[in-house]
């Protein structure tokens, strides 16, 4: 073997030990296909083909750099969520990180990163160092004749441009691609919500409220990674909502509500507004706050997440849309009951008809991190399919959050109900979560959405001056419905009329019909979960 070829081998060492990584990865993983595979073959074979053509030695010191690093991290970041998730990249999944805070990316890297993910990290860094290092030696010049050497270099510039061309087709495969893909949407959406007037009062026309009350609070509380799955309201088969259980008499229970997404933004980007899977858009302007804002409600936004990541969302622009929005202390660990005090302070504001929304953490990961030390109730071995340690731990820490979850919702409920006034209170959850009841996992995927996933709470408790106001409405606990359309049904709720209001979306509608419940690229729910059942 030539110094040449040698030097050449050794330059690569990093991207031949990162392919060799991904290789593995086809081996052991149904999601990594034969194409995601060739696309990272001749990315390796382009970078061959550079080397052997770069003859200065800053040049192979600084593409030996560049891309070993580019490389390495791609096959790390495609390794790695292989490895937690058994399912590849997508454009959603990047979406994700684009909306994720400073504070949601410590917890998922607390939550599921593992010391065999830190040691391929430093098998990949080493390799790079290799060929890094390699790529400092001298290059001794080719004994080839000119003539040669001419073929050779042509040959090779022929072979680079039939790879670059390969990897084109195979595009959609390529990490890099979607993420420009992902980038390039949110720069539509940008230009969309330039392009639109947000303003407090949106797009609604002919808003009319029908009540005759003077005074009137609404209050809609958001959970965030709550399954129903979880609460013994729904019969789970541990006692965690011990408080709400003593109200079940005053609560409607409804048992068959879905979310139309597995993740907070896409979720509440329908759930909040009129936007929906046929017209995205609505979206922007046309939102549960600028409704109550139509109608002359007071209306409020508390929150105990952070307003958004590196991009803005819909969920921070309604927010914004509230005459006010309160954002409490989110630092590491924030409990939920610190939104408890600006809701007292809110109450006693001198609206008379209050419009609220409380975005809650609820069971979000890191599920440790949802509640103080006093609910550490549930430490024994839980029921599950899944016989490991890691189970174990994630359903008693997600049972011991959603036990905590029962005392503010409560809390919430009681403060309102003090009240006395015209009142109700929504609780319901951006989306559900998987906590090894059908995977072996624990989170939530939009790719490979399971059944708890989509699977939500529903509870509306009323005050007795609703009560005696609201006689109308259908309360049917077992209609079938997706909170794609919750808008609606809010609307109909609090006696507020609006051109484009759907009754039939309503769930408490005397005229309520069944209709298909999409969930994402999925098909609908009953399509995915209940037709093998």
């Amino acid at each position: 073997m030539s110094y040449v070829l040698k030097t050449n081998i050794l330059t690569q060492f990093g991207v031949v030990i990162c392919f060799i990584i991904i290789f593995w990865n086809y081996l052991t993983f149904d999601n990594v296909g034969e194409k995601q595979l060739l696309v990272y073959f001749l990315l390796l074979l382009l970078s061959s083909c550079l080397i052997f053509l770069l003859k200065k030695r800053l040049l192979r010191i600084i593409w030996t750099f560049l891309f070993s690093l580019f490389y390495g991290v791609l096959v790390f970041v495609e390794y790695i969520h292989s490895q937690l998730f058994n399912t590849n990249i997508t454009t959603s999944t990047i979406s994700i990180f684009f909306e994720t805070n400073a504070n949601e990316a410590a917890e998922f890297l607390e939550n599921y990163f593992e010391k065999s993910h830190f040691v391929i990290g430093a098998l990949i860094l080493m390799s790079i160092v290799i060929g890094i290092i390699a790529s400092f030696k001298k290059v001794k010049k080719n004994r080839f004749s000119t003539s040669r050497e001419k073929i050779s270099v042509l040959s090779t510039i022929i072979t680079s441009v039939v790879i670059i061309g390969s990897i084109m087709t195979f595009k959609e495969q390529f990490l890099p691609y979607r993420v420009i893909q992902v980038l390039g949407f949110y720069e539509s959406q940008k230009a969309l919500l330039d392009a639109v007037s947000v303003t407090p009062n949106g797009n609604f026309t002919n808003t009319i409220h029908n009540s005759e009350n003077d005074q009137e609070v609404y209050v809609v509380v958001i959970g965030e990674s709550t399954t129903r799955d979880h609460m013994s309201l729904y019969n789970y088969y541990r006692d965690t909502n011990p408080l709400l259980g003593k109200r079940q008499d005053e609560l409607l229970i409804y048992n068959d509500v879905i979310s139309p997404h597995t993740h907070t933004i896409t979720s509440l980007g329908k759930m909040l507004t009129l936007g929906d899977y046929d017209i995205p858009e609505k979206k922007y302007n046309s939102t549960v706050v600028q409704l109550f804002n139509n109608v002359g409600f007071g209306t409020y936004w508390i929150s105990n997440q952070r307003p958004m990541g590196i991009y803005e969302t819909s969920t921070s622009i309604i927010s914004r849309q509230s005459d006010t929005s309160i954002f409490t202390d989110v630092s590491e660990g924030s409990l939920d009951e610190k939104v408890l005090k600006p809701l007292k302070k809110v109450l006693n504001k001198k609206d008379d008809k209050k419009f609220i929304v409380i975005h809650l953490m609820g069971t979000h990961v890191s599920y440790h991190r949802r509640y103080p030390e006093q609910y550490d109730l549930f430490k024994n071995e839980p029921k599950t399919q899944f016989r490991n340690e890691n189970a174990y731990k994630s359903i008693n820490e997600y049972d011991n959050a959603v036990l905590y979850n029962d005392y503010i919702v409560n809390e919430i409920i009681a403060s309102i109900e003090t009240e006395q006034l015209k009142s109700f209170v929504i609780y319901l959850s951006d989306h559900g979560e998987e906590v090894y009841q059908t995977l072996n996992m624990s989170g939530h995927l939009e790719e490979e959405g399971s059944k708890p996933m989509y699977d939500v709470p529903f509870l509306l408790w009323r005050s007795e001056k609703y009560l005696l106001d609201n006689k109308k409405l259908v309360f049917d606990v077992n209609r079938p419905y997706t909170l794609e359309h919750f808008i609606h049904t809010l609307a109909e709720l609090s006696d507020i009329q609006f051109d484009g209001l759907n009754v039939k979306n309503s769930l408490v509608s005397p005229k309520f019909e069944n209709s298909e419940r999409l969930i994402s690229k999925k098909g609908t729910y009953e399509e995915t979960f209940c037709e093998n059942q």
